[in-house]
């Protein structure tokens, strides 16, 4: 059977670490001092992060206290929006979205040590602590449906964006990480640290007095970059609980409902949520469903300097296909989705 401490292995490097250094029942609990394993492990606490201000916060409490009201601590958004869908009903829905909804929840430790378990769960090395996670492991077990494969050119027949594939930037180099750890403000939604991310952060220059490139003069105010320089990505459609969605890549450019954004068009993304999505645990459970859109503002992580939008006019002009409209629109959407249409689209520029 060989040597019998092999079953018990833990990579020096971690017990040599600071968190090592602290044991294992620090964190995790149990009854060290009992002679059997199965008391020793009674009480075991498998993920301590999931209570932060008693596993976390003795060594990190201002981090600990603040994650607490962050969107990913509280997933904040996903009931903002159905709070407005459900409106009367939400007393009556809130223990469905309770139970079925809040997944993505995540503790210190799914971005610290582990990954998430919609992405498949366990520890990231050996129980190391990472003070900057490896994105594609952690970033990517929540966001790994649209966000990450459209980053990283997982889906069939995409690139990657140009700032991973040329630069090998990753998810750290635009978003904050202090923002993860929430500011002491809870945030009904991401969009008031989202939007503060933006690409004139870098490339300011090229809004600064008359552009070199043409198209930036005339549509650079009134246009979200990634209308031109963003590539297919994942719409998803008919949830239903206890089932789930589907998912396609797509392409809609679509009016901004977003007054926090400075452009008039943007590029749409459709999200799953249809009238029935709760109908097998409550009857009529979205009676205000039509009051916001499922066609909503998105920013694709697959950015590229040059796409047939980008290279020629006639990319976006004269070609119907790629703008939102009344006929893209499912008798089952929300009418609200009327808002977003673009109903006018610009004519073919004709060679002269």
């Amino acid at each position: 059977m060989g040597d019998r401490t092999e079953l018990y292995w833990v990579d020096p490097a971690f017990v040599a670490s600071r968190h090592g250094a602290l044991g294992c029942p620090a964190c995790h609990g149990g009854k060290p001092a009992a002679p059997e394993k199965a008391q020793a492990h009674r009480d075991l606490i498998r993920d301590p992060s999931a209570n932060a201000n008693q596993a976390c916060a003795p060594c990190h409490a201002q981090i600990a206290e603040r994650y607490q009201t962050s969107i990913h601590a509280t997933v904040k958004g996903y009931e903002t929006v159905l709070k407005i869908r459900a409106g009367s009903r939400w007393n009556d829905l809130e223990p469905i979205y309770q139970s079925n909804c809040v997944g993505c929840h995540a503790t210190c430790g799914h971005c610290h040590i582990s990954r998430h378990p919609s992405g498949g769960g366990g520890l990231l090395a050996g129980h190391q602590f990472f003070k900057r996670p490896p994105p594609d492991k952690t970033c990517g077990s929540c966001h790994g449906g649209r966000v990450s494969p459209e980053f990283y050119g997982r889906h069939e027949g995409q690139p990657p964006d140009v700032h991973f594939a040329k630069a090998k930037m990753d998810c750290f180099d635009c978003h904050n990480p202090q923002e993860f750890h929430g500011t002491e403000t809870p945030y009904q939604d991401r969009y008031p640290l989202i939007s503060k991310v933006s690409c004139l952060s870098c490339h300011q220059d090229q809004f600064q007095g008359p552009s070199a490139i043409g198209a930036h003069n005339v549509h650079g105010r009134d246009f979200q970059c990634q209308v031109c320089h963003a590539v297919l990505y994942k719409g998803c459609y008919e949830c239903h609980i206890g089932k789930g969605s589907r998912s396609q890549l797509q392409f809609k450019i679509g009016k901004s409902l977003r007054p926090d954004r400075p452009y008039r068009y943007t590029l749409l993304r459709h999200n799953p949520i249809v009238r029935d999505t709760f109908e097998a645990r409550l009857k009529d459970a979205l009676p205000d469903y039509d009051l916001i859109p499922n066609w909503k503002d998105t920013s694709p992580h697959n950015i590229q300097r040059v796409t047939y939008r980008s290279r020629t006019c006639n990319g976006c002009h004269g070609n119907s296909r790629i703008f939102l409209r009344s006929e893209d629109l499912k008798p089952g959407d929300p009418r609200a989705n009327e808002q977003v249409i673009v109903p006018n689209i610009p004519l073919k520029i004709e060679a002269k």
